[in-house]
């Protein structure tokens, strides 16, 4: 049997976004290659961007794939990883192929780590007494529960006061949220961005950020070191 790694991320119009995905795909079969010589990987994407999942399974068969593990690019357990991540995984199962589903990327120490480096890539000659974990929100509240924790994971991890704000669907956004920090005292609140991609959440959060006098805002995790590694472990490709 030859091994595929699909790599399935939400989708967006941003061509950026699919880049992101495409990038720890790649690099993630790069490194699971060593112990897999035959691993190949695809991106797909749920909406917005191709190719989507049947298309990417198509790309895999045609490479010589009869073996999947389809790996969530989703940072917690919400609407996708509880509707549509089982159709996905029954779209592989019809071909006949074994199937295995790695679990959503969060939360986990390794996005800490990821968090904390881009918030030196972004500020770190000038320093912050308060940060912002700007999310994209979601309806789901587990989803937003699970953000909340991350935001004490990094808190404890960085030795300053963080809290949670969300773009969309969830409260407080991060306007406010960054403006009650700066009525607590904060000089230089910073807004960690909970995002793995730029597109349109990442660009409100860095508008909504700036409107409220947020003094510098980090870039999405992208495709960084720890990313690829959290690929490989939920994976089991690691």
């Amino acid at each position: 049997m030859t091994q595929g790694l699909l790599l399935l991320a939400h989708g967006s119009r941003d061509a950026r976004a699919a880049q992101v995905a495409q990038q720890v795909a790649s690099a993630a079969a790069t490194r699971a290659r060593a112990a897999t010589p035959d691993l190949e990987s695809c991106a797909a994407f749920l909406e917005l961007a191709a190719p989507s999942p049947e298309q990417a399974l198509d790309l895999l068969g045609e490479r010589g794939v009869d073996d999947v593990v389809v790996q969530p690019f989703l940072l917690s357990h919400a609407y996708h990883s509880k509707v549509d991540l089982p159709g996905v995984s029954a779209l592989v199962e019809e071909r006949g192929w074994p199937v295995r589903t790695g679990d959503v990327l969060g939360p986990d120490d390794l996005l800490i780590d990821a968090l904390a480096a881009r918030l030196d890539e972004a500020c770190a000659a000038a320093g912050y007494d308060a940060v912002v974990l700007a999310a994209a929100g979601s309806t789901d509240p587990d989803a937003n529960r699970a953000v909340q924790g991350v935001a004490s994971a990094l808190a404890t991890r960085i030795d300053t006061p963080v809290t949670a704000g969300f773009a969309s669907a969830a409260e407080p956004r991060v306007g406010p949220a960054v403006s009650q920090a700066k009525a607590g005292g904060a000089r230089r609140v910073a807004v960690a961005t909970y995002l793995l991609a730029p597109g349109f959440f990442a660009d409100r959060i860095r508008a909504d950020a700036g409107q409220a006098g947020a003094f510098e805002v980090s870039a999405p995790l992208g495709a960084r070191p720890e990313i690829v590694e959290l690929v490989l472990r939920r994976s089991g490709l690691a």
